[in-house]
Order: structure tokens, then sequence, then C-alpha cells
């Protein structure tokens, strides 16, 4: 059979195991099956399987836990260095953080920041984590969706955890940015360039007060 998911070798013994939505549609039957490994490498049978019909969600986890955390929609204009080495833009430098609320880990295959018109304007970015460079994010921990890598970590450094570039840019002067979750919608918002004047410009970035509200 073609497997619409598989969760991989557990190390630990778990007596329950949650596939993302993504791999299962409303109304769409689908059969389960686990085997074992004993301490010498070997493994059992498949087992018989469970059969269930997938119901629409309600919820999901990225929809409690997954948050849009800091916004830097117009950066320092480029140093001289930055220049010389082809950044020649501050747009260059634009991110979006995120963090994870929750108490477990979260598969990001079902999250996405998209583009939404809005009065025949396209607004926002695009981006789908399942394509990015981290598909998991840990309880407590924040990733980054950014504008040009290359010079992203010329700027900021090689350590930080960058998912990914986004199509599309920010607006200076602010403009709605959306991000969904298994389908549903966990932010969409309008900022604004007069919120905070210093974050139009002159270095800092736009950041939630409080991730949990």
């Amino acid at each position: 059979w073609n497997a619409r998911w598989e969760s991989g070798a557990q190390t630990e013994f778990a007596s329950e195991i949650v596939p993302p939505t993504s791999a299962v549609e409303s109304g769409h039957a689908y059969r389960a099956r686990v085997r074992m490994q004993d301490a010498t490498g070997h493994w059992s049978h498949w087992s018989e399987p469970i059969q269930f019909i997938a119901s629409a969600a309600t919820s999901s986890k990225l929809v409690e836990s997954l948050r849009i955390s800091e916004l830097h929609f117009h950066p320092a204009d480029a140093f001289q260095a930055e220049v010389s080495a082809g950044f020649n833009a501050a747009d260059d430098f634009e991110f979006i953080e995120l963090v994870n609320i929750g108490d477990t880990t979260l598969d990001l295959s079902g999250a996405e920041l998209v583009r939404t018109d809005l009065n025949g304007d396209a607004q926002g970015v695009d981006f789908r984590f399942v394509d990015g460079a981290i598909t998991e994010l840990a309880a407590g921990d924040r990733l980054l969706v950014v504008e040009d890598l290359d010079a992203f970590r010329f700027r900021y450094g090689d350590d930080l955890p960058v998912a990914g570039q986004w199509n599309g840019a920010l607006s200076n002067g602010g403009e709605q940015i959306t991000l969904l979750g298994d389908g549903f919608q966990i932010h969409q918002f309008s900022y604004d360039d007069r919120w905070h004047p210093a974050a139009d410009g002159d270095g800092p970035s736009l950041e939630l007060i409080d991730a949990t509200n």
C-alpha cells in the first residue's frame, strides 16, 4: 500500500500517536497499522489494521499554540559592508518570528502564511512550512521566516532558526498579515507604521507583548 503518512521509528513507547491533520481528509476512510522492533533490531509483522473515517476538525494544536510574535517590516538601511556584499535594500532584512506557546512539539506541516486580497491589493506574504527547513517546533521555541536568507544571515548570523524565505514582501506603511493552521485562521491582522515610529526604518521591530493572549 502507499502510506499517506508514516510516523517513522519511535525510540520511546507511546500508547497513542496522533498523525497531522494534513495527512487525512474529512469524510475519507483510512487504515492504520503498527509494528514493533525488538532489542535485537528485528521487526514484527504489521498489525491488523484499524479503520476509521476522518471527521472535520474543530480545532488543532497549531491553532491553539502557534503565534506570530515579532514582525520586522521596515529594517534599518543596509550598512556599507552589507551594500558591498550585494544587499542594497533595507527590505532584504525583513523577517517574521513565530513561537510555540503550547506544552508539546508542533508539527508545522499544516501551517502557512498566505497573501490575501484586500480591495484588489494582495497583502502579506506566502510561505508553506511543509516546504521549509523546519517542520517541527518544540514547546517554547521560536523560528523565523525571512525575506532574503543570505541577507538575514549576513546581518544576524547563522545560528538563528530560519524555516525559509517567503514569497512577496512586507509593506513599510502597513498591511494585512494572515497565518493559517490546518485550514483554520490563527492570525489575521493589519499592522501600521504609525503604531511605533521607531519600528519604521530606525532598527527596532514590532513585538507582541503577550503571545499567550
